[in-house]
């Protein structure tokens, strides 16, 4: 379940009347739920209820993450959401909750604090040039005051703490166990929070982790890349990113795609005229903005017409048809207008069939390029040969930039007597193997199966 940002909300038009109507919606849940009686209910029926426990747990967090770290949830509200956690076993998930909700709510009263010092002591020193001896009382009273305003200070987070659940709420579902940690690690390893560094960028329209900040930097050099990372990372935005670039700074340059086979090509089109058909050319000019070139046919702005794709600024290729048009001698003005290659799949470089294609396509560009792929098996030596290439061509430098954690889980399964079911990378392990050889750098596990792990070996 996804409630990021609760974009049904958004038709209310202040957060207040956006928490309102969550409030409502949770006071609603925790009365359905106490009238239920979850663990009452069949045992095939279970699963259905952790996966109700799930969602309903994500919907909690999303309330704080949205609204809670604004400070728009008051007292009542986060006594509520404390309540429903405890009631469905995350009773440290509460106190976790009610902590930083208090840690978020005590500045509010220091601004005022401070102000009210600032003009107590602006007030003393008047009064210390017009009368020493009042100054000394203006002193006691100043002692009185900040004793007073230490009272209140006290008496705010006795307010704060009178929001925090002390008294025992019953339970409404026994299936989280002693362990809820373990419980969500198991059963919600897809909605937990990914920290990967991510910041805003003002050249995007999204907020890029470090490495994917590395690359637009690299594009606004104008250099070169390999970028390797695991499939559904965040690597292809930059590809979408240098045809913006190209696109935007004349109406003669050229961004080349390049995809291994007829299927990306068509896909990868359809996403670059999603995103860039607005794009106006003046009235005389013959400029089109996306072209496809295969080996069967070729078009530009969707008419099928033999060299038409020679005035498109974006063209979506092969490699064999880039690699044609490198070598040949009259579309040399337009190899001239190049000004960046992306190779999607760059790792079919080493396949027997149709290597050597992309081979001589990185040794005849005459522009930066950026090279994608998740399965380089040594992207050192490649970067290598990548460089040498680059040096003897006097163009620009080649950077390599590597990622390697996923966005999306690879859950592992095995079709067993017509079902299904979920299989532990360890139980693919050779013992003598790993005993010699010790563990795999690229074995990694998913939540699930790091508890699962835990469990058996502790």
């Amino acid at each position: 379940p996804s409630f990021v940002g609760f974009p049904a909300l958004q038709v209310f038009k202040t957060p207040e009347a956006q928490v309102r109507i969550i409030t409502k919606v949770v006071k609603n849940l925790k009365k359905v739920l106490e009238k239920m009686q979850l663990d009452k209910l069949a045992v095939e029926l279970q699963p259905k209820v952790r996966s109700l426990v799930v969602y309903i747990y994500c919907l909690l967090q999303e309330a704080w993450n949205t609204y809670g770290k604004k400070r728009l949830l008051d007292g009542k509200c986060i006594k509520l959401l404390q309540e429903v956690l405890i009631s469905l076993g995350f009773p440290q998930n509460a106190r976790g909750l009610f902590d930083e909700w208090k840690k978020v709510m005590q500045p509010d009263a220091k601004p005022e604090e401070d102000e009210a010092k600032d003009k107590d002591k602006k007030k003393g020193g008047k009064d210390d040039k017009k009368d020493k001896k009042k100054d000394g009382k203006d002193k006691k009273d100043d002692k009185k005051d900040s004793k007073g305003k230490d009272d209140k200070k006290d008496d705010k987070e006795e307010d704060l703490d009178s929001f925090k659940v002390t008294k025992k709420v019953e339970l409404v579902w026994s299936g989280v166990g002693a362990d809820e940690y373990a419980f969500q690690l198991l059963n919600m390893g897809p909605q937990m929070t990914r920290l990967t560094g991510a910041q805003k960028d003002s050249r995007v329209n999204f907020s890029p982790d470090k490495w994917q900040r590395d690359l637009i930097d690299i594009v606004d050099n104008e250099e070169s890349a390999l970028v390797v990372a695991p499939t559904a990372s965040g690597k292809t935005f930059i590809g979408y990113y240098v045809m913006d670039k190209v696109l935007r700074f004349d109406n003669q340059g050229i961004a080349v795609y390049v995809a291994p086979s007829k299927a990306l090509v068509n896909q990868v089109s359809a996403e670059i005229y999603a995103r860039f058909g607005k794009k106006i050319y003046p009235a005389h000019s013959k400029q089109e903005l996306l072209g496809v070139f295969l080996k069967d046919f070729n078009s530009a702005g969707g008419v099928n017409e033999a060299g038409k794709w020679k005035n498109c600024q974006v063209l979506v290729m092969i490699p064999h048809i880039l690699e044609m048009l490198l070598l040949s001698a009259e579309f040399q003005d337009w190899v001239a207008c190049l000004r960046y290659v992306i190779f999607d799949e760059v790792h079919c470089i080493g396949e027997q069939e149709g290597g050597e294609q992309w081979e001589h396509c990185m040794q005849l560009i005459p522009c930066p390029f950026i090279a994608l792929s998740a399965t380089v098996a040594d992207p050192s030596i490649f970067h290598g040969w990548l460089s040498r290439v680059s040096a003897k061509k006097h163009t620009s430098k080649v950077s390599i930039v590597e990622h390697k954690e996923r966005w999306n889980d690879l859950y592992k399964y095995v079709w067993h007597k017509g079902e299904m079911r979920p299989l532990h990378p360890f139980c693919c392990l050779v013992e003598s193997s790993l005993r010699r050889n010790g563990m795999s750098a690229d074995l990694t596990l998913v939540p699930r199966e790091m508890v699962q792990l835990h469990l058996e070996v502790s």
